[in-house]
This record gives C-alpha cells, structure tokens and sequence, in this order.
C-alpha cells in the first residue's frame, strides 16, 4: 500500500510538472528592464575610495544601456554606493533630473551608514525620475561573519582583550550591519515589485512575504565577486528559479561579477550573462498579481507531510512492539 501511495504522489508530481510547463507566462503590460553588471572585483569593492568610480561607471553603463536598448528600468546590483549620494541635499534633484533626462526608474544597492556607526545597513532604493525616493528597503537577513559578527559586543563585555582579537584576527569591521525590520513593496510606474539582497534569495518564506503585500515581480541584487567562478555562483543563481516557480512570478537578479538574469514564472532562464564580465543584461518582463497555493499557504503541504510520515513511524513501532509481545503474532 505505501508503494503504490508513493507511486501515485509520483505520477501527480510529473502529470503536474508537464501540465505547468505547458503553460504560457503572461504576456501583458511588458516592463523593459536592464540589470548593470560592472564587474568591479572585490578588492576594489572594499577599497572606499573606488565608490566615486563605482558610482560613475554604473551612470555611464546606464546611460549606454538606455541610448541601446530603451528599457524601462535599469537595475545596479548590491552596494554601489553611499545613500546620500542619491538622497543627500540637493542630490535627489539632481538624481531626478537625470532619470527624467534617461527616461528611467532606477533601483540601487547602497550602503546604508548612519555615521555614528550604531545602525548601518545593506539597503536598495528606487528612484522615479518625477516622484523621486519610492522608498528603500534594508537587508533582513545580514550574513553571519560577512557582514556582521554575532554577539561581537557580548564577547567585548566579557573581555576585551577577546574583542580585540576579533577585530585584529577575525572580523576586522568594527561597524557590523544592522539587520532590517520591515519587508517592503516598492510602488512605481513600472508596477508594484519586491526586492531581495544576496543570499536572501535562499529563502522562500521572504518572497511569499513580498508577494502577499503585492509585489508582482522581483528582483534580487548581489555582489557574489566573493566566490568569483566557482560553484557558489552557479549555485546562488539557481536560487532565483524556485522563487520564481513557488510564487509564478518574473524574478531578475542583478549580479556585480555575474550572473545576472532573468527568469520567467515558470522557472526557466529567459537569459544571463557570463560571470566576471563587464555587460549589460536587458529584456522584457511581465508583472502579474497572480497568488499560487504556495503564496498563499506557505509550507502547509511540506508541514503535512512532516505529520504524515511522523504518523507512519511511529505506527511502525507500535505495530513492531505490539508482534513482539503478541506470541500468536510471532
């Protein structure tokens, strides 16, 4: 019995897979959208005085990629530059002026600092070129030991002499980064759209979030020179797929040294670039308002399956205890 149970979950699974494929990813209200790979290494990445660089080599990208290709949005992946760049005095007027001379809406990684050192983060913005700052969001989910190094302070208190070590030999970063609090769906011309930083592409639990509160496509920014051409490109990359499938939605990722691409609702590569290139990746994408099972419930099918096969195992042991007492079962 639990053979042929198995089987048929097996068959419904592939009768299913089929069916899905053969379905057609919406095809209205198309969004022209460019991702800026810039290819800067991270030791040039690290280096703050390569951020004026950095800032203006993704402008002069953004300013080709238009003059080409006429998207709609352009993207920079994660941590091109300070916040204030774009939203300091007078900066944001003329960020604006800019956009509106490119006819653009740009999404940004930047570097979140609050000077005191107490609260800086990872964050993205979006800019309109008429209503400006569409808000920002900061990364939730920081990397243990990449970004922040846990309970540094704790261990400070203890001893300082253990902090020191630490900050010599460990994590040399003194102002670790803050995670963020509050999941946000950017509203723009160009539809409502979630975005995630880095690794937290490896989490469908955040996608779903963004979804339920209205995002209709997303977009993930990242900085993987840290792994250069190894597999853990390829393998953050393939991430982006499965939130894709889960919530059937458009999923981009804008990667520093690649991959940069972008993939339809059913999971399958529209394009992408080659890693450690300097490109530009543009195409259409089509936002939709459609909520899957998964959006909607989250694991409930995985949470089912967990009870059932609880329920299986220890029906087991009770009917092995049961034959092992029982001498007309033996």
């Amino acid at each position: 019995t639990s053979w042929a149970a198995a089987a048929a979950i097996i068959i419904l699974a592939i009768v299913y897979g089929a069916i899905s494929l053969n379905q057609s990813p919406p095809s209205e209200h198309p969004l022209r959208i460019s991702l800026i790979q810039a290819n800067f290494s991270q030791d040039e990445k690290i280096a703050t005085v390569q951020l004026g660089e950095m800032f203006t080599s993704h402008f002069r990208m953004t300013e080709e990629a238009v003059a080409e290709s006429r998207p709609d949005m352009v993207v920079w992946p994660e941590t091109i530059s300070p916040i204030f760049w774009f939203t300091g005095p007078g900066n944001m007027e003329a960020t604006k002026t800019r956009l509106k001379q490119l006819g653009i809406t740009l999404v940004a990684g930047v570097y979140n600092w609050s000077g005191d050192g107490k609260k800086n983060y990872n964050s993205v913005i979006a800019v309109d070129p008429d209503k400006g700052l569409l808000g920002s969001y900061s990364k939730i989910h920081v990397v243990p030991f990449g970004e922040t190094f846990p309970y540094r302070r704790f261990f400070e208190r203890v001893s300082p002499a253990l902090g020191e070590w630490i900050r010599k030999t460990v994590y040399e970063d003194e102002d670790d980064l803050s995670p963020g609090t509050k999941y946000t769906v950017f509203r723009s011309r160009n539809g409502k759209f979630g975005t995630l930083i880095c690794f937290e592409s490896i989490f469908p639990q955040m996608t779903r979030r963004m979804v339920l509160d209205g995002a209709e496509y997303i977009i993930v920014i990242t900085n993987d020179a840290w792994f250069m051409d190894t597999p853990g490109t390829y393998q953050h990359a393939s991430m982006a797929a499965f939130r894709a499938i889960e919530n059937r939605k458009y999923v981009v990722q804008a990667a520093n040294s690649g991959i940069s691409t972008i993939i339809d609702p059913l999971g399958k590569v529209i394009d992408k670039t080659p890693v450690l290139e300097k490109t530009v990746l543009t195409g259409s994408i089509y936002p939709n308002n459609e909520k899957t099972f998964y959006s909607r419930f989250g694991d409930v099918f995985a949470a089912l399956c967990a009870i059932l096969f609880a329920a299986a195992v220890l029906s087991a042991i009770l009917m092995k205890k049961e034959s092992s007492t029982d001498p007309s079962k033996k």
